[in-house]
């Protein structure tokens, strides 16, 4: 994986300047999490794509299609839209083509969506698919149909088999009950990576500075969160810069400017202080720069404590101590690749395509 990531996003597909000198390769889905299934799938696209001299895109989606469909917010989402981003460009996407989902986008047959948009409209030449994903009207398009109009469309349709790893199918929904669940190091397997978090520095109640732990007050992009309470985490500051190219789209790209800066966060309501609504603060421990307004990558490392209520800020201010010796003691022994505090490869096995 790269330090840095570069992806060109189109989220005007009747805008989109097709080349055709250049062969698409394109992976059809929503990709939330980018687990190790959707990077298999990417492996094979790209695979496709060196061997074409192509460009390696995905069509995906701003909102979950079950979320339209059925007017609920579930299910939730773990990765926000930047970080997945980031997430693809460093798996070797160029092009991301973002789609609005619409009850009207829902009602389009599949075959008419597959001739309409993916082959006369963006001139895809192969699509790649998951062997259980579905779209279109009533859900009808799948990989059969898919092999069927590859014999009389003028594409080449590639099948992505199913991922395994612990004898568990690698799938969104089981990463959504592994993270919520507090099974952290399961979720990291599946995700091939350590679970982690964008968020952007917001100006907070200025309470952890009063008692010496100063904390930055994060907006965080994610839905999906581990149980309330103290985690040992490692932080990644991230230039994140999103340069408007056409009527078409933009190019997005973030650099990792500084990494594995130690931290201790905390999520919850607060109870010491009056609950509120769930916040996520962190504490970096060896490092005082003004944060506000910066994009950061929280990496969950491990879990301290749970939160609690105490009978005073004194007693907060010793527990937050003693929380600190422990954050250190973690993170020093935590196995972390030199480049990106991320992936432990050592630790998590090689998954089974």
């Amino acid at each position: 994986m790269n330090m840095k990531s570069r992806i060109k996003v189109v989220t005007n597909l009747e805008a989109y300047e097709r080349s055709g000198a250049t062969p698409l390769v394109l992976a059809l889905g929503n990709f939330d999490g980018v687990h190790v299934g959707h990077q298999a799938l990417f492996r094979m696209i790209r695979s496709c794509t060196d061997e074409m001299k192509g460009e390696a895109a995905v069509l995906t989606f701003h909102e979950h299609p079950q979320r339209v469909l059925h007017a609920t917010p579930s299910p939730l989402l773990l990765t926000g839209f930047k970080q997945k981003l980031s997430l693809m460009g460093r798996l070797g996407i160029d092009l991301c083509f973002v789609a609005r989902f619409t009850h009207e986008f829902a009602g389009q047959g599949p075959e008419e969506f597959v001739r309409k948009v993916l082959v006369e409209r963006l001139g895809v030449q192969v699509i790649c698919m998951g062997f259980n994903a579905r779209f279109g009207h009533d859900r009808a398009g799948d990989v059969h149909l898919m092999h069927r109009l590859g014999e009389s469309l003028p594409f080449r349709f590639l099948e992505a088999g199913p991922v395994e790893l612990d004898n568990v199918s690698v799938s969104s929904t089981f990463l959504r009950l592994l993270i919520t669940k507090g099974d952290l190091e399961r979720a990291g397997h599946l995700l091939g990576r350590r679970f982690s978090a964008y968020g952007t520095v917001v100006r907070g109640s200025g309470r952890g500075r009063e008692i010496g732990f100063p904390t930055a007050n994060l907006s965080l992009e994610c839905e999906v969160f581990p149980p309330r309470g103290v985690y040992a985490v490692l932080v990644h500051r991230l230039a994140v810069r999103m340069e408007e190219r056409s009527d078409a789209g933009f190019l997005y790209e973030d650099e990792k400017a500084e990494i594995n800066l130690k931290g201790v966060l905390n999520y919850g309501v607060r109870p010491t202080f009056g609950a509120g609504e769930p916040v996520a603060e962190v504490h970096l421990l060896d490092s005082h720069e003004e944060l506000l307004g910066e994009t950061l990558e929280v990496v969950f490392v491990e879990r301290i404590r749970d939160e609690k209520k105490f009978a005073s800020v004194e007693l907060l201010r010793r527990q937050i101590e003693e929380d600190v010796i422990v954050a250190r003691r973690l993170l020093a022994a935590a196995q972390t690749a030199p480049d990106d505090g991320n992936f432990v490869a050592a630790k998590w096995p090689a998954y089974v395509v």
